[in-house]
């Protein structure tokens, strides 16, 4: 029984791979679609109890983990633990839950398969996703926990295996890589991702080109950043920034750019000359 519950990864395309998820995942689709269901509901406690069944009964049931994970992590944000070692002890089951679903994905790999740079397991393909989302909440989890080259390794290996990036991987790249000092690297990914304008690339590329000396092609890019998304300018420049009241965030929003200064603001401000040359971008764009 348990070789026929093996989890497989098989070659659809040449490099092109795919996840075959055994025999035991139909099986117990239905009561997974019920704890799905418990989770839209805001049915934490329950749906935690059934995930954990269908893990118990069928540990290649790889989405049961993500979402399993995605249950304890909006029970703690809708319960809000008091004890700093309650709120440790679910972030550290979360954790482990991540990680021992990762563990069991990666079995299913061809021998070499880490080793060769070429491999993907596009998120196009949907039985990939859980692996996908699980490496990619691990990998947040590590980034959490203050392991940022770890994190990053991770992340960077997640666009390898899904180039396209359905999931946003490249803003955490750019993120890690500022933490860690290294502009270069955030340029690389801005020239691979060369029309994205989202926040985290397009004031990225005039940051990293300001931190390796680069001003002329740092005012350029900037100018362009300031048209496309001034809000999120205006909103480095602030004395005090206040909290938006509402969560939703959308493109060119308030809440979009005090999300971005909480994440970058304080590498704009290490940054030497970096606000002041936004500021001249800014009053010019007015």
């Amino acid at each position: 029984m348990a070789e026929q519950n093996k989890l497989e990864v098989v070659e659809v395309y040449p490099k092109v791979w795919m996840f075959k998820h055994p025999p035991c995942v139909d099986a117990l689709e239905a009561t997974f679609n019920e704890a799905l269901q418990l989770l839209g509901e805001n049915k934490y406690t329950a749906a935690i109890d059934v995930f954990r069944t269908i893990i118990d009964k069928c540990p290649q049931f790889l989405a049961a983990y993500y979402n399993l994970a995605l249950a304890i992590e909006n029970y703690l944000i809708e319960n809000k633990p008091t004890d700093p070692d309650e709120e440790k002890r679910f972030r550290d089951t979360k954790f482990v839950i991540l990680a021992v679903g990762y563990d069991e994905a990666l079995k299913a790999l061809p021998e070499g398969f880490v080793d060769t740079l070429d491999n993907q397991l596009p998120w196009s393909i949907e039985a990939n996703r859980p692996f996908l989302q699980i490496f990619k909440a691990l990998n947040e989890e590590m980034l959490n926990r203050g392991y940022v080259e770890e994190a990053l390794n991770g992340f960077y290996r997640l666009l390898l295996y899904n180039p396209d990036d359905e999931q946003y991987i490249r803003g955490y790249i750019v993120w890690c890589n500022f933490e860690l000092n290294h502009p270069d690297d955030v340029l690389k990914i801005c020239d691979l991702y060369s029309n994205d304008t989202t926040p985290d690339l397009l004031y990225g590329r005039p940051l990293a080109l300001l931190q390796l000396g680069r001003e002329a092609e740092a005012v350029h890019t900037l100018k362009i950043a300031v048209s496309l998304n001034p809000r999120i300018g205006k909103e480095l420049l602030k004395k005090r920034h206040t909290k938006p009241k509402s969560q939703d965030i959308t493109p060119g929003s308030r809440e979009e750019a005090y999300v971005y200064w909480q994440e970058y603001g304080r590498f704009w401000e290490a940054t030497e000359g970096a606000l002041d040359l936004l500021a001249q971008c800014v009053k010019g764009s007015s």
